[in-house]
């Protein structure tokens, strides 16, 4: 088994899968290069990955900050883009609502972040 990478944050799970606790703020999403996945708190998980706490939270913290600003500058990409609002795209057309969610996922996958 290969070592273990920070694949993303999730809300997906608040339980880390290594030491059992619950109720977590922020939750880890690791993989390995096998496929495997775990879902880990930061302490768990900087030792999975192999780094100081501090420095996991700070990474977490980071992706929190970059992630917020992708999600707040994707409806001036797409204005840039397309010279329309993603609301107007969306009400043109029934059919656009998943071509707009596709746009969306590209882009984020762009800059960096699985959606």
């Amino acid at each position: 088994m290969s070592g273990w990478f920070i694949k993303g944050i999730t809300d997906e799970s608040t339980r880390c899968d290594v030491c059992g606790k619950m109720e977590l703020k922020r939750v880890v999403h690791l993989v390995t290069g096998d496929g495997d996945e775990l879902y880990a708190g930061t302490t768990c998980a900087a030792r999975k990955v192999g780094v100081k706490a501090a420095d996991m939270n700070r990474a977490v913290k980071s992706y929190m900050t970059r992630l917020e600003i992708a999600r707040c500058d994707f409806p001036d990409y797409f204005r840039r883009t397309f010279n329309m609002s993603v609301e107007q795209f969306i009400r043109s057309a029934p059919v656009n609502r998943e071509v707009a969610e596709r746009i969306y996922r590209r882009y984020m996958a762009a800059e960096g972040f699985t959606v």
